[in-house]
């Protein structure tokens, strides 16, 4: 049987594509730059700019628990944590001027939403909040964190104390089921 497509991203010069088996391909002008094979299918893919702007890291949330940083095209691992027992099903960066990596927010299919900005693997993995319902789609900024449980917004701050709940606008679906 065929694995079927369940994620992407690309760019001008670039695609990356996610498999229901796991499989990770990067194709740039219909040859393929970089393939592996994850240890568990990717659920949410993200693409972190460099110093120029460009693409340079992929984060890689899994259906493990697991968060990965590779890099752009070649697919090359670069660190992993462990952030939950359940599906990563959001993901959200800032960039770290004095690192090679971002420091990231994820969130998963329990509500949890976490944060790993160290770059030793398994270190450095915090607790922020917890939604209701499972996070589908995380912003973040430097002062506060939004994040979203279908249609349900909740802004905080860092710490995770609650800022006021969105009325109105801004309402936004950004994730598809698993």
């Amino acid at each position: 049987m065929m694995s079927r497509c369940v994620r992407s991203l690309f760019d001008a010069e670039w695609m990356i594509r996610a498999f229901d088996d796991g499989a990770l391909l990067c194709t740039a002008a219909g040859r393929r730059v970089g393939k592996v094979l994850l240890q568990a299918p990717a659920t949410c893919l993200l693409i972190v700019l460099g110093p120029q702007r460009r693409p340079w890291r992929l984060v890689i949330g899994r259906s493990d628990g697991v968060v990965e940083v590779r890099t752009v095209p070649n697919l090359s691992p670069l660190v992993e944590w462990k952030v939950s027992d359940s599906p990563v099903t959001a993901l959200a960066s800032l960039p770290c001027r004095h690192s090679d990596t971002p420091r990231l927010v994820c969130g998963d299919s329990q509500g949890a939403v976490r944060e790993v900005a160290d770059p030793s693997p398994g270190i450095g993995v915090q607790p922020l909040f917890t939604l209701s319902g499972s996070v589908s789609a995380l912003r973040v900024r430097r002062d506060r964190i939004d994040a979203w449980s279908g249609w349900h917004r909740e802004k905080r701050r860092w710490s995770g104390e609650p800022i006021g709940e969105a009325r109105g606008r801004g309402l936004m679906q950004a994730a598809l089921p698993v």
